[in-house]
């Protein structure tokens, strides 16, 4: 499978970091895992660590 456009990849960035402030906002950050978040963002959870290396990173 092609990598994502860079415009893309910035995209996905977005839509991790806004799905995982309104999910942390909501349940904490330990009430929510990665496969959640990405879940959120329409994204799947392998696709996170392309991004943020942990998700005490993302927070």
């Amino acid at each position: 499978m092609a990598r994502a456009s860079r415009a893309v990849a910035d995209q996905h960035r977005t839509a991790i970091e806004a799905a995982s402030a309104r999910l942390f906002r909501q349940y904490g950050l330990h009430g929510v895992t990665v496969a959640q978040v990405m879940a959120d963002a329409g994204l799947t959870h392998g696709g996170f660590y392309g991004h943020f290396s942990s998700k005490d990173d993302l927070a």
